[in-house]
């Protein structure tokens, strides 16, 4: 018998290694960025089902991505400059995309755009990825949480 998995599941593992914030507070403290001006977002508990499907759309997207510039770069030389034109692309794609998927969580859009207005690419880049990472990690633990072990029975 062939065993399935969703996208999600062969690709979680497959996500940017990046430290894995227990709280905001612990993200916060690494991205100071984030303290700036930033926007309150919608908690990863509180999130709506749609918000949540969301989530998964765009980091299935992201990864596929990953797996685009992985190819580029490992298969041409990275000294074309087309290929880096291309990588470009795809990186900045990847932080529109999530971008816009946190501009939709902010309790501010004009915030959450005056603050990232001027902001250099790699902080950007750094930060959106950490906020996709740290959202990940997060949705569903408060739900999990609340979960009965099975020998509880309630009234």
């Amino acid at each position: 018998m062939t065993e399935t998995t969703t996208p999600s599941e062969t690709t979680q593992s497959e996500q940017p290694q990046e430290p894995e914030f227990t709280s905001w507070e612990d993200l916060v403290a690494e991205y100071p960025v984030l303290t700036d001006g930033f926007p309150d977002l919608v908690k990863p508990e509180n999130m709506t089902i749609t918000q949540s499907i969301q989530f998964g759309f765009i980091r299935d997207a992201i990864l596929a991505k990953q797996a685009k510039m992985q190819q580029l770069v490992t298969k041409v030389s990275v000294d074309d400059e087309s290929t880096l034109i291309e990588v470009s692309s795809l990186i900045a794609q990847t932080i529109e995309m999530i971008s816009d998927y946190f501009r939709t969580l902010a309790s501010s859009v004009k915030k959450f755009d005056a603050w990232g207005r001027g902001r250099d690419p790699e902080t950007l880049r750094a930060t959106f990825y950490a906020l996709m990472n740290f959202y990940g990690a997060q949705l569903g633990k408060s739900v999990r949480s609340k979960t009965s072990t099975g020998s509880t029975e309630s009234n």
